[in-house]
């Protein structure tokens, strides 16, 4: 399909992992809308105690932050074999408008080269790849949203062409923390 369109693989890949990241926002948040209207929704099936990665999604100083400024982020690294790529996206959303609808604002993308299987012999050159996107990202989202901004890391091409010891001991560098 993507010779037909004349459009990279790659850039299809990241396409899909761009709308899947912005389709389980969109879903949270749609979520959090309708069951905060229905009044008799136990709180215990928006915040499950088991699931920590899903209470820092739903939390409520999420659902505050949104309230005041109807805007977040969301982040993809995507380490290719050419180049490591940082998507940013910036969405609005305006519960008291429109609950169902998101808008994004702006996106911002920055590349390093070369690719991470460039690294496999020094694998903290990698990790400094990384970091340098990683305060791109920074500048460009606001601080207090830091710690509530997604960013997800895709080892495509680039860690594929590697065995799997220097793949390992490449992601073993990586910390997005």
């Amino acid at each position: 399909m993507s010779q037909i369109l004349n459009i990279p693989r790659s850039s299809l890949q990241l396409l899909t992992i761009s709308l899947l990241i912005f389709f389980t926002i969109v879903a949270i948040h749609s979520q959090l809308f309708y069951e905060k209207a229905d009044e008799n929704v136990s709180t215990d099936r928006l915040h499950p105690a088991n699931t920590d990665e899903l209470n820092k999604c739903l939390s409520p100083d999420l659902e505050e932050q949104e309230k005041s400024q109807f805007r977040f982020f969301a982040a993809v690294i995507d380490a290719g074999s050419t180049g490591t790529r940082l998507h940013i996206f910036e969405f609005s959303h305006d519960t008291a408008k429109d609950p169902s609808t998101f808008k994004l604002e702006a996106e911002t993308y920055r590349e390093t080269k070369p690719g991470v299987s460039a690294f496999a012999k020094t694998p903290e050159q990698a990790a400094e790849n990384i970091r340098v996107l990683l305060l791109i990202a920074k500048k460009h989202i606001p601080e207090e949203l830091w710690a509530k901004t997604p960013i997800t890391f895709r080892a495509t091409a680039g860690v594929r062409l590697l065995n799997d010891k220097e793949a390992e001991g490449l992601l073993s560098h990586v910390n997005l923390s």
